[in-house]
């Protein structure tokens, strides 16, 4: 079964998506309209409703009017296009269903999983959010101002970052960022994960709260002054380490 639905992007400011096993994708693409397009079991597919209240723009799968079949019997794939020049904000929560978005220059996007694998590229957005339980958050080519990221039990792995204010928290697993361009600062915290950094610069103020984890560095010296980072970790370590001059070039 299949539907596809069109809306006037000039009314909408807001898209919000709120999904249980379903795979999404939400892309930019040269269109004029907010395309919303869904294939899936006929059960699963009568569960999902999409709706325009005043500015906003509502999708959503109705958990109660699940197909009663086990998940590896049912499927339902989501595809949202926007068009490159919207602006507004994007709220996507899901169950455990995969979540891909890219392309996107927006206001605001807030990406919440409880299991699901989260997977952001070439974004840019003055505000992100990231959100999942135990599923990983991977990603590429991500800027705007402030980037919040949380993880429980997932792997957290985003490259060629550019925000000014990064925040993260991590329970059990690691993450690994790298960056484009510097930040302004950078707090993390994590139980049992280390942290690691990728910086183009050569500086940094960096404070590691910890009871058996260690700050280590590589190409790196530690300034008064320079960009923050402030972590602290029950057992993980801190490791900040310049990103060479040949990766940021292969990078542009």
């Amino acid at each position: 079964m299949n539907s596809r639905n069109s809306f006037s992007s000039l009314t909408i400011t807001q898209l919000v998506i709120h999904l249980t096993g379903a795979l999404l994708e939400l892309y930019a693409d040269d269109t004029q309209e907010i395309q919303v397009m869904a294939s899936g079991d006929d059960h699963d597919m009568k569960a999902v409703s999409l709706a325009q209240n005043g500015d906003t723009l509502t999708l959503e799968q109705s958990a109660a009017a699940l197909s009663p079949l086990p998940l590896s019997a049912r499927w339902l794939q989501v595809t949202v296009r926007i068009p490159r020049a919207w602006k507004g904000r994007v709220e996507i929560r899901t169950t455990s269903g995969s979540v891909h978005v890219r392309g996107l220059q927006v206001s605001d996007l807030s990406v919440e999983s409880l299991s699901g694998f989260v997977m952001l590229s070439d974004l840019s957005s003055l505000s992100l959010k990231v959100k999942n339980g135990s599923g990983d958050i991977a990603g590429s080519d991500l800027s705007g101002q402030d980037c919040s990221l949380f993880t429980t039990t997932g792997m957290l792995c985003l490259e060629r970052l550019a925000f000014l204010n990064i925040s993260l928290s991590s329970v059990s697993r690691g993450a690994m960022l790298s960056f484009a361009e510097m930040f302004s600062t950078f707090k993390g915290g994590s139980v049992a994960g280390g942290i690691s950094l990728e910086i183009p610069g050569a500086q940094c103020d960096a404070i590691l709260r910890s009871v058996s984890g260690r700050l280590l560095t590589d190409g790196v010296s530690i300034v008064d002054g320079a960009p923050s980072v402030r972590v602290t970790t029950a057992s993980g370590n801190l490791t900040i380490r310049r990103i060479s001059p040949e990766k940021l070039t292969e990078n542009e």
